[in-house]
């Protein structure tokens, strides 16, 4: 193992010259989970400590938009490698390809990021996994802990 981000010289160590969301976000499990129950919830906060205080944070429309698939079948066939078998992509996001949802997970809604998360809901079975590394990710084919962790929220989730 090598340190990849020295916290001399941290990507995080001074704020951005520009607010950018599309890479390097920083976060906590807590915070992660209260966006992906509005998600679920449709756009309306959920639980304790979320944000937003009861208030609609996204229509249910708008979330409708994100988590459904907008690939067409010969996109989605050119981007197996990164989204897999049943994979396609919403607004922002991983989503399930059109009539894929019963899947085992990974296949839902969410994403993979680069310094070792992965995160899917899957809105039909209601079930979400999160999972938080601190290794790099170098390739579009996720690590053995990323399949293994799958593969255990698969296993106790299954029905007999």
């Amino acid at each position: 193992l090598s340190v990849l981000d020295d916290p001399a010289h941290s990507w995080w160590s001074t704020p951005p010259s520009f607010p950018d969301g599309s890479g390097w976000l920083a976060s906590t499990m807590d915070d992660y989970w209260s966006f992906v129950s509005m998600l679920l919830a449709r756009g309306a906060p959920q639980g304790a400590g979320s944000t937003g205080q009861g208030e609609r944070i996204l229509s249910p429309a708008t979330v409708e938009l994100m988590t459904t698939d907008r690939l067409t079948p010969q996109q989605r066939r050119a981007s197996r490698l990164f989204l897999g078998r049943h994979g396609g992509w919403g607004l922002g996001m991983a989503v399930p390809a059109t009539g894929s949802l019963d899947q085992p997970l990974p296949c839902g809604f969410g994403w993979d990021g680069g310094s070792g998360t992965t995160w899917r809901s899957n809105p039909r079975s209601g079930v979400t996994g999160i999972l938080f590394t601190q290794r790099q990710v170098m390739s579009p084919v996720p690590p053995p802990i990323v399949e293994e962790f799958w593969a255990g929220i698969n296993a106790a989730t299954a029905t007999p």
